[in-house]
């Protein structure tokens, strides 16, 4: 996915890069915000420190709060351990987030014990900082039961809000966005991550039979089902069918551009 190399938007697929790893991303920012975000996605340290960047600890809260059996202590500078991030705090914890407050109530630094995230509704004040809402929408679709994120009061940042659900629609997170509710289905091993995989293998022009070193015929078979007939829980539909067929088919073309073309055109 190419961008405008807006911080706003670089932050965000940082975020979703690290949580959908086939995920590729092309003219993110050079801000410190972006690059102190990317930092902290790469390393394995125990201590994250994001300096000033505070959309890093907005994203970054929740996001470690999702990785399980993973204990972060995530802080930044002197500023940035006087700015409150409670409302946040509060709403993963409703969620059944592990987060403590290391110094004072309220403010980074804090302690977090990755865990799964089983509670899927959760209400927050319309009038928070829009980082706070993303936070929550950027890991919902890792949650086992999504979730469904009411918001109480006047909405001031809807357009961040909606950009947000934008780049998640975009690598197939389905949403919802109704009046005052905000809504991300749950997508623990999205299509977009298997799709995404066939389509580097093949546009780098390998082999067609590097393909089925990568997922066997069954595995192949069943994403291709799923993808083009999402609803359909029938082993015999026509569909499935048809697209067993196409596989079988597919595996004697040797150029990997017409396999693309006959595996997703079809």
């Amino acid at each position: 996915m190419t961008i405008t190399g807006s911080k706003s938007e670089s932050n965000r697929l940082l975020l979703l890069k690290a949580l959908f790893g086939s995920l590729e991303v092309q003219n993110i920012s050079n801000s410190d915000d972006s690059q102190y975000m990317l930092n902290a996605l790469s390393t394995e340290s125990g201590i994250v420190d994001i300096h000033h960047a505070g959309t890093a600890m907005r994203f970054l809260t929740a996001y470690f709060a999702t990785l399980k059996g993973r204990t972060t202590l995530l802080t930044g500078s002197q500023r940035m351990k006087e700015r409150p991030i409670k409302v946040l705090v509060d709403a993963l914890r409703e969620l059944g987030a592990d987060i403590e407050y290391v110094s004072q109530k309220g403010y980074p630094p804090l302690r977090i014990v990755g865990k799964r995230l089983l509670k899927k509704e959760v209400q927050m004040k319309a009038n928070v900082s829009s980082q706070y809402i993303s936070a929550l929408l950027l890991i919902a679709s890792k949650l086992e039961n999504g979730l469904t994120l009411h918001l109480d009061g006047k909405i001031t940042s809807a357009p961040y809000i909606r950009m947000t659900l934008s780049l998640l629609n975009q690598i197939g997170v389905e949403t919802s966005f109704e009046a005052q509710t905000i809504r991300v289905k749950p997508n623990q091993n999205p299509i977009v991550e298997d799709k995404a995989q066939l389509e580097n293998l093949l546009e780098n022009q390998k082999d067609i039979t590097e393909l089925y070193q990568e997922l066997s015929y069954e595995e192949l078979t069943d994403v291709l089902n799923t993808w083009l007939n999402p609803d359909d829980t029938s082993t015999e539909s026509g569909t499935q069918t048809e697209v067993s067929s196409v596989v079988a088919e597919t595996a004697k073309v040797e150029d990997a551009s017409a396999a693309f073309d006959e595996l997703f055109n079809k």
